[in-house]
Parts: structure tokens; C-alpha cells; sequence
């Protein structure tokens, strides 16, 4: 993480930050969480570990206003956190967005109320049941709340660890 580490820090035209900027995605969720919200808050978070990164996490979707922000201490969550922090990100550079609006529209939804159904979240968000049903990363966030709990980074997070 060093290396990403200097290529956040150079300046945004340069190489090495292109390179990180193109390639952040294939290190997973733990590097492109990391590269989407430090471009978006203004910090270095490759710098960080793992709790610290969940903690920005938290208080990045708390902010939004988002209910079940706490998901964000498991870190099963992130690649569908991810998603919403890229979307960000491409709204605030005028980038038209990547990823389907339904997508976006089910997984902050989801955010609001983990408890919604697929038929509550399909009228939110421009869409049907079955599709919904389909969306992987709307699960995972369903998955990552109901076993929160078992999350070594919520254990810290409530002092337990």
C-alpha cells in the first residue's frame, strides 16, 4: 500500500496518479474504497489501516444521512459501499456515472432500510422484483448487516477487541 500511498500524493496529472486512478479497482474494495473516498474527502487513506478506513467509511455515509451506515464496519459490505463512493465521486468530476441508476437508486435504498423488500426497493428504484432479486451487491449489504456482529472491525468499533 506504500507505493499507492506516494501515488495519491503526487499530483493528479501526473503518472503515477493515473496509473493508481486506472488500475485502484483491481486491488479490490479495500484499494478503491480507499482511492474513491480519499479523492472525495481530501485524504491520503492508504496511509491507514482497516478500522480507520471503516471509521471514515461510517462517518463518510453517516453524513449522507444513510441509517444503516454502520454496515460499514463490515468490511462484506465495501465492494457494494464502493459503488456508491465511485458514483460520488464521478458526480463531483462531472463524469457521467458508470454503474445502471437502478443499481445506484437499490443500494441506497437499501442504506435507508435494510429491512425493505425487494418489491419496496423495485418502486424505489425504477425496477422490478426479479431484477432486484438479481442485484448481488443489494444482498451483500443485507448479508453484511445481519452478520455485523461477527465483524472483528464492529468489535472494535464497540471497544470489544
Amino acid at each position: 500500500m506504500n507505493s499507492c500511498a506516494e501515488a495519491i500524493d503526487c499530483p493528479i496529472n501526473s503518472d503515477q496518479h493515473h496509473a493508481l486512478a486506472n488500475s485502484a479497482w483491481m486491488g479490490g474494495p479495500g484499494i478503491s474504497g480507499r482511492y474513491f473516498l480519499g479523492m472525495l474527502v481530501g485524504h491520503n487513506f492508504f496511509r491507514e489501516d482497516d478500522f480507520s478506513f471503516a471509521n471514515a467509511l461510517h462517518q463518510f455515509f453517516h453524513e449522507q444521512r444513510y441509517t444503516y451506515a454502520l454496515v460499514a464496519y463490515n468490511n462484506e459490505a465495501w465492494d457494494s459501499l464502493v459503488i456508491l463512493l465511485r458514483h460520488e465521486f464521478e458526480l463531483s468530476k462531472n463524469i457521467k456515472p458508470n454503474k445502471n441508476p437502478r443499481l445506484i437508486a437499490a443500494l441506497k435504498t437499501i442504506l435507508m432500510n435494510v429491512e425493505a423488500t425487494n418489491q419496496e426497493i423495485a418502486l424505489l428504484s425504477n425496477t422490478t422484483e426479479k431484477q432486484v432479486a438479481k442485484m448481488g451487491n443489494v444482498l451483500m449489504i443485507r448479508r453484511a448487516w445481519k452478520f455485523l456482529d461477527r465483524s472483528q472491525l464492529y468489535q472494535q468499533y464497540l471497544g470489544k477487541s
